[in-house]
């Protein structure tokens, strides 16, 4: 699944990731590329406050932790 901001992306708040995902991030400058793009299935964009974009490692970050954070919780519910 390609993250980044699109119309028809699923915000990350809601997104449940699957157990084999594999992530790609588009460059902070840019987006993902054409043949990057033919081969996601699902795309996931990261709310922020004034729709601005996040650095490259700050976007990682927010997607591995709430991948963590939502498998902790299904652990536990």
């Amino acid at each position: 699944m390609a993250v980044e901001r699109r119309d028809a992306a699923e915000s990350l708040v809601d997104f449940p990731h699957p157990d084999d995902a594999l992530y790609v991030f588009g460059p902070e400058d840019g987006h993902v590329t054409g043949q990057w793009l033919e081969r996601c299935h699902r795309f996931v964009c990261i709310p922020t406050a004034n729709d601005g974009p996040l650095n490259l490692a700050a976007a990682v970050y927010v997607v591995l932790y709430d991948r963590m954070a939502k498998q902790t919780q299904l652990a536990y519910a």
